[in-house]
């Protein structure tokens, strides 16, 4: 097991970020949480498909056609996250309602965990991608841990053309 005190400036940003997900995951729940990723996941997607049909809508408001496609792009977006979220409130009510409620907010925080580890493994990515030799990645207690899935991600990261 690792000595607390050996953990450097990294290693304590990673531990503050996977603490605070899986404690926003234990208070917000499974539901709430995958509400959260289906709605931004979906509206990115509906948004891409559908923000054209919106345009004409918005273009008897906005009359700048600089301005119509992003607004018509960002309501999509925004309006699927929204009747997500509020589709996943209504769920995590009646569950809230149940015996069940418990396994709602303990899988919340199993969730909230990974969301947690998952940042940690896009931020190092991102830090080794601009900082390669960095010597607060090379003595980090938890980026060995980290690294299989930092090496998966990074194969996302484009070549560097600087």
């Amino acid at each position: 097991m690792t000595d607390i005190t050996n953990l450097n400036s990294l290693d304590i940003i990673f531990v503050v970020i996977v603490g605070f997900f899986l404690i926003r995951g234990l208070f917000r729940g499974l539901v709430t949480e995958l509400g959260a990723i289906i709605g931004v996941v979906g509206g990115f997607l509906l948004a891409n498909r559908y923000y054209t049909e919106a345009m004409p809508y918005v273009n008897k408001v906005i009359t700048d056609e600089s301005w119509v496609g992003i607004v018509s792009y960002a309501g999509v977006f925004l309006g699927v996250i929204l009747l997500t979220s509020l589709l996943a409130a209504v769920i995590h009510t009646i569950i809230g309602s149940t015996p069940a409620a418990w396994l709602d907010h303990l899988a919340g925080l199993l969730l909230g965990g990974l969301k947690g580890v998952l940042i940690c493994c896009v931020l190092l990515a991102c830090i080794t991608y601009f900082l390669p030799n960095a010597e607060f990645v090379t003595n980090s207690k938890s980026v060995p841990y980290l690294q299989q899935a930092t090496s998966y991600l990074q194969q996302y990261i484009p070549e560097r053309s600087f």
